[in-house]
Parts: structure tokens; C-alpha cells; sequence
């Protein structure tokens, strides 16, 4: 037998299974998405919008200073203590470049007789900048720097006050002693150091950016602006970079209709599947959830963005078995919230007072009168959704009368118990107030005749709203903090309950493989059985199951 020939020499090996391990030399693969470059890049489009830099004074200042625009961390009390005691070992070092506060304003607004286009090298030559009006100012960050100079002036004034008195009242002692007087002495220098830490004169360096370039491609460029550029690493926390995406879906929800919403939606969710976030990329399928966050949620402001359903530990965690139900029912309080908001016409508030007047007397007119509530609250059912984020600023005094007048009730919230009608009846009651002292004096803000006609609208809708129909219509208290959390816990009681109704429903689902419109995942039991009892109960009407539910007094 003639000898084997030696096999060429090649780039691969040959294992003992058959497979060939590629052995060439290993090329330099450059990363997709640099974060340095983006930054850098990011970075040099921001300066493009520099006006230039100045020094506004934070506590003689007349425009209100608005934050939260941009970046959407909340206020801690933590972090401004925090900056308070910096302040107090290393001094304010309200010049510093790198401490500035940064200004997104048009051009138009700034006085034209100033120069801005001055470096920072030379602080002195900062000037004060001034505007020509006193709307608020928009900034990108220094929540936290201007509510601790703030809270350590008025610190500083309140114990100013204390120590006066101290001292006046040792004035006033006909013959002190020894140990009065050397308190006295004291007690004087440190009321003359006092007032020289009252002195702070509130001067604080800024940047000045042009919003009309810098918003022109949309808000990416003044977001990247409001990150904290000092620190070496910024990392948003989970909890910003959910209210940012639900930020960019409201934007695209505005320009493309919901479809434009789910396809930023889509886009992020990729990116989270390719970073292996699998906490964020649970929450981010729930597109129900998301959509609801979205429209339903953020809109309403500060009172709902320190809420844990806007933090994603909480939302991971929850997405179990009620979250399609809550999900629903968000949404159907936030419709409710805009049906009350609508400017159709409707009776006005004191006659809707007179209506229900009628019916606590129960004389002859009141199953007239009855039966004309009824009709009206069909009418606000029917109404045209109004702008509902009029109730914004009231929401955190609603939560407070929520949580008073409710404390002692044990029961579920919208059901047909005498300690809970009276609870309610309260809570109507100093709502109403509430909107009344800020509504119905006349011309105030400086509204228009019709402004003030929809408020007064809008307080009828919320007092019929609020009343109870027998057989009809049990009310939940509006949509605030405390409410929420009562119905969650509600749900979470009664979660195994949902749990076996959607197992009646899994052999439907497996055989007819049931998907929720948008495609994904379903992520929790009662949203599986929802869609697919809307799906296969065809003589329901869209949502009529959502409304027609017996648990805490059908508001699904």
C-alpha cells in the first residue's frame, strides 16, 4: 500500500467530530454604537444653540424658574439636603462653570441692549442678564442647587427670627447676670453672623441656549443638554429612561396617531432585547400598559410621576395576574377625568346643586328631578372628552380629601354601603370647594367670559358625577395617589379569583391562538382573558365587558 500523503497545511483544524475551527487570524471588530462619539457628537450640535453666558440673581428674580422640561427627575428632599450641606462646608460656588444653570430660551425673549458672547474665563465680566418679560424661565437641570439656596436662606431667616427674640428678651431683664451677659455676647455675634449668611445675594452663573435651534430636530439635543455633564459616568436611572420613552411616544402619538407611539414603542423595545434588559423589555411589551402610561398617566403631571406605577421595579414586580385589569381601569378613571373636563354644553353648577337638593328632600318633584340626573349623566357619558389636564394642579389636594374623608372606610371603594355613600357625600363636598375657591371668583387669572362658563361646567359634571343613582350609578372617587392604591390592593385580593376565571380561557387561547392587537407576549392573566372575551362574545359591544363588570361597582 503506498503511503497516505501529508495533508496541505490550511487555516482550519479538524476536531474529532468532523468540525473545522476557523483559525485565521482574528480581525478588529469596531463597536456599533460608541457612546463616546455619540456624546461628542451630541455635544458639538448643542453649541451650535449657545446665545452666550450670564448670571440671573435666583432669589430676586421675578420669572418663574421651571423645571422638570427635560430632565424628569423628581424633587428629593434627600439630595437637596444633601446640597445644603455642601453649601455649608465648601461654600455656594454659584460661578462655577461647571455648577451653571443652563437656560433654553428664544432670543426673542432676551433684551437686546446686552452682550452675552462672554467667556467664563473672567467671571466679573458675566453680566446680569434680563429679559423682556416675566414668563418662566426654562432650565434643563439645578432643581436640587436652587431649592437647597432656597430652603438654607430661609433656614438661615427663621433662625434670624428665634435668636431676635432670644436677644430681645435678655435685652429686657432690669439687672442680668454674669452668665446673661456673656450670652448676651454671644447670642450677638452669632445673630451679626446670621446676617451676614442672610446676604446671599442669590447671584448664580448660566448658560443660555437658543430653543429654537436646539428644539428644531425635536428634543433629543436639550434631553442630552439637561444630563449633569460634570459627572464622569451619567446613568439614568430605569425609572428616567421609562418616562423619557413615554415622553418620545407622546411626541410621535402627537405627530403619527397611536401608530407612531408603538413604533418608537418597537424601536426601543429591540434596544432592550439587544442589552439583555430583560426588566425593562417585560414592561416595554405591555404595550396596553404602555399606551395607558402614556395618555393616560404622565399627561397629569407631578402628582402621578412620584407614583410607583411609573417606577419599573414596581412595575416588574406587579406584572402578574391584575395588571391588565388596573391597566384598564387607569385608563377608564383618566376618560372619566376628560369627560368631566368636556365644554359641551351642560347645566350650571348651582342648578345641578338644586337637582340634588330636590332629591335628598324627596317631595313631589323629586323622581322628576331624579330621572333628569339620569339623563345627564347619560349626557356626560355621551359628552365630547375635554382637556383633562385642568385637574393637574388639583390632584394633590384631592388625594388629601380622598385620604381624610375615606381613612375610616374598610370596605372596597364603589359599593353600595351607607359608611361609604357618607364618606362620599364629605368628599363631594370639599372637592367641590376646592375647585370653587380657585374657579369662581370672577375674572380671576384673567379668564374670558367662556372660560369661565366651561369651569362652571365642569364643577356641574363633577357634582352630578359624585352623587350616587340607585340601581345605576355608585362613583369612585376621582383618579388620584390614594385611590390607586386602593384598587390595586382590591385587585391583588381578589387576584386569585382572575387567575381561575383565565384558566377557563386557556384551552380557547391555545387552540385559537389568541394574540392582543399590537402582537406581543401576553404578560399577565386578565389581560389574556379580556382580549379573548372581547374577541369571541360577539354580541358585546367594544369594551361593553370592560364597563359591564360587576367588581368595584363596574368601573372597568
Amino acid at each position: 500500500m503506498p503511503p497516505r500523503k501529508k495533508s496541505e497545511p490550511s487555516n482550519a483544524e479538524t476536531t474529532h467530530s468532523g468540525f473545522s475551527l476557523d483559525t485565521r487570524p482574528i480581525q478588529a471588530k469596531m463597536p456599533e454604537n460608541d457612546p463616546a462619539a455619540e456624546a461628542q457628537r451630541l455635544n458639538q450640535e448643542v453649541e451650535t444653540a449657545r446665545i452666550g453666558n450670564g448670571y440671573i440673581n435666583i432669589l430676586d428674580l421675578e420669572n418663574p424658574l421651571i423645571f422638570g422640561t427635560y430632565n424628569d427627575r423628581p424633587e428629593k428632599m434627600s439630595e437637596i439636603n444633601k446640597m445644603m450641606t455642601s453649601f455649608e462646608r465648601h461654600g455656594i460656588q454659584s460661578m462655577d462653570e461647571k455648577n451653571a444653570l443652563v437656560i433654553i430660551i428664544e432670543r426673542s425673549r432676551l433684551s437686546g441692549n446686552q452682550s452675552l458672547d462672554v467667556p467664563w474665563t473672567d467671571i466679573n465680566a458675566l453680566p446680569h442678564v434680563r429679559f423682556l418679560d416675566t414668563a418662566g424661565l426654562t432650565l434643563a437641570s439645578g432643581q436640587h442647587r436652587v431649592a437647597a439656596l432656597r430652603k438654607l436662606m430661609q433656614t438661615h431667616t427663621d433662625e434670624l427670627v428665634v435668636q431676635l427674640k432670644r436677644l430681645e428678651r435678655l435685652q429686657n431683664i432690669d439687672n442680668p447676670s454674669p452668665a446673661q451677659q456673656e450670652e448676651h455676647r454671644d447670642l450677638r455675634e452669632h445673630i451679626a453672623e446670621l446676617k451676614g449668611a442672610t446676604q446671599i445675594k442669590g447671584k448664580w452663573g448660566v448658560k443660555l441656549y437658543d430653543a429654537d435651534i436646539l428644539l428644531a430636530s425635536g428634543k433629543h439635543l436639550a434631553r442630552h443638554l439637561s444630563r449633569n455633564q460634570s459627572l464622569h459616568v451619567y446613568t439614568e436611572t430605569e425609572g428616567e429612561v421609562l418616562v423619557s420613552l413615554l415622553r418620545d411616544m407622546a411626541d410621535a402619538n402627537k405627530r403619527d396617531g397611536q401608530a407612531g407611539a408603538i413604533s418608537v414603542l418597537q424601536k426601543e423595545i429591540k434596544g432592550s432585547e439587544k442589552d439583555k434588559n430583560t426588566r425593562n423589555s417585560k414592561i416595554l411589551h405591555n404595550t396596553s400598559l404602555m399606551l395607558c402610561l402614556m395618555e393616560d398617566i404622565l399627561p397629569l403631571g407631578p402628582h402621578y410621576r412620584k407614583r410607583k406605577e411609573l417606577t419599573v421595579r414596581w412595575l416588574h414586580q406587579a406584572m402578574n395576574v391584575s395588571m391588565g385589569m388596573y391597566t384598564r381601569w387607569m385608563s377608564r378613571q383618566a376618560d372619566v377625568l376628560r369627560l368631566l373636563a368636556s365644554q359641551d354644553e351642560f347645566p350650571k353648577y348651582q342648578d345641578t346643586c338644586n337637582m340634588i337638593e330636590v332629591i335628598a328632600a324627596g317631595g313631589k318633584d323629586a323622581e322628576t328631578t331624579h330621572a333628569r340626573v339620569v339623563e345627564l349623566r347619560a349626557q356626560i357619558l355621551a359628552s365630547e372628552p375635554g382637556d383633562f389636564t385642568i385637574f393637574s394642579k388639583f390632584l394633590p389636594a384631592i388625594d388629601n380629601e380622598a385620604i381624610k374623608h375615606f381613612a375610616k372606610f374598610k370596605g372596597a371603594l364603589g359599593t353600595w354601603d351607607p359608611h361609604y355613600e357618607t364618606c362620599l357625600a364629605q368628599y363631594r363636598t370639599s372637592v367641590l370647594n376646592l375647585f370653587k375657591a380657585a374657579w369662581k371668583t370672577k375674572n380671576k387669572g384673567g379668564r374670558t367670559a367662556d372660560e369661565l362658563v366651561w369651569l362652571d361646567r365642569v364643577m356641574a359634571r363633577m357634582n352630578l358625577w359624585l352623587v350616587p343613582l340607585a340601581e345605576i350609578h355608585m362613583p369612585l372617587p376621582l383618579m388620584t395617589g390614594s385611590v390607586m392604591d386602593n384598587v390595586w390592593e382590591s385587585l391583588e385580593a381578589v387576584s386569585e379569583g382572575f387567575l381561575e376565571t383565565s384558566r377557563w380561557f386557556e384551552p380557547l387561547i391555545d387552540t385559537h391562538h389568541i394574540h392582543t392587537p399590537y402582537g406581543h407576549t401576553l404578560d399577565d392573566s386578565t389581560e389574556a382573558f379580556i382580549w379573548s372575551f372581547q374577541k369571541y362574545i360577539s354580541n358585546l359591544k367594544k369594551n361593553s365587558f370592560l364597563r359591564a363588570g360587576t367588581y368595584l361597582g363596574g368601573h372597568f
